[in-house]
């Protein structure tokens, strides 16, 4: 997690660490890291609050050429430094928004990931839940609950699709 409570924060922490690149990351549908940089100099409290704006068309399966305006809005709690590159660089994970309604993009990852995580608390069933990748070909064999003294815990087991098919029908 992050140390930092505000994007004042952020941008004292940039000065004074000298960081010349903050690179903001996101995730397509499919699961590829997309990202875009700009110098550190060009940082400034306006991006965290209304975004920063980039092409969605550029990312496959996203937006037709005449709606490609999109917006990122970085996560503070994300802000962590790259240790690959070779200029000091900061890397934020940022939520995609529509510019148009402010509302979060259907098709960003995360908000998918908020969506479901809201409607798992309003079913009253879980307050936490740990998003993993999994390979295209696996799917649900089953699932076992097991309840707790202070929650439960959904143990899930990927499986061959194959299986699956056989099991299902």
């Amino acid at each position: 997690m992050s140390q930092f409570k505000s994007a004042k924060e952020v941008l004292e922490f940039v000065k004074k660490e000298d960081i010349q690149v903050i690179d903001f990351r996101f995730m397509d549908f499919p699961g590829i890291w997309q990202h875009t940089s700009i110098p550190a100099t060009r940082l400034d409290e306006s991006i965290f609050e209304g975004g920063l704006g980039f092409d969605g068309s550029s990312i496959r399966g996203w937006q037709a050429i005449n709606e490609s305006d999109m917006l990122l809005l970085p996560d503070l709690s994300t802000a962590t430094m790259d240790p690959f590159f070779a200029a000091p660089t900061m890397v934020l994970v940022c939520d995609v928004v529509e510019p148009s309604t402010g509302q979060p993009y259907s098709r960003d990852p995360r908000s998918i990931a908020k969506k479901a995580m809201a409607h798992v608390k309003t079913l009253g069933i879980g307050d936490v839940a740990h998003h993993l990748v999994v390979a295209a070909r696996a799917q649900l064999r089953h699932r076992r609950m097991q309840q707790l003294l202070l929650g439960r815990v959904v143990r899930v087991v990927a499986v061959d699709a194959a299986l699956l098919r056989r099991l299902v029908h």
